[in-house]
């Protein structure tokens, strides 16, 4: 199901990716991803409206390592136990949705309520 916020399911799952934004590459942990977005915990800061392209891998399982261009759209500080390795919460929209991605997704995480 869809709301008005996200036209696009989204997923709880945590995995690693790099964003690189110019000659600046940044690592993380996504913590909610759907076809269209991402939510990432960063170990750097990444300023709303920087283009980056993230480089992802939603489990050892998969070989293929997915690239996604994307506008950061948001960025605050991690709350929790993230914060001490990744102090910064991106949160990104990709430039073109992938709804391919949305059964990885699933078949790899909890889906959040809407």
């Amino acid at each position: 199901m869809t709301d008005e916020k996200h036209a696009y399911r989204r997923y709880a799952l945590l995995f690693p990716v790099t964003l690189t934004s110019g000659a600046e590459e940044v690592v993380g942990v996504c913590r909610q991803a759907g076809a269209d977005a991402a939510l990432v915990s960063a170990s750097g800061p990444l300023a709303p409206g920087a283009e980056v392209v993230l480089r992802f891998r939603l489990s050892a399982e998969l070989r293929d390592e997915r690239t996604v261009q994307g506008r950061v759209v948001r960025q605050e500080l991690t709350e929790g136990e993230l914060s001490l390795a990744f102090p910064y919460c991106v949160s990104v929209e990709f430039a073109s949705p992938d709804p391919d991605l949305l059964d990885d997704l699933g078949a790899h995480s909890v889906r959040t309520p809407d």
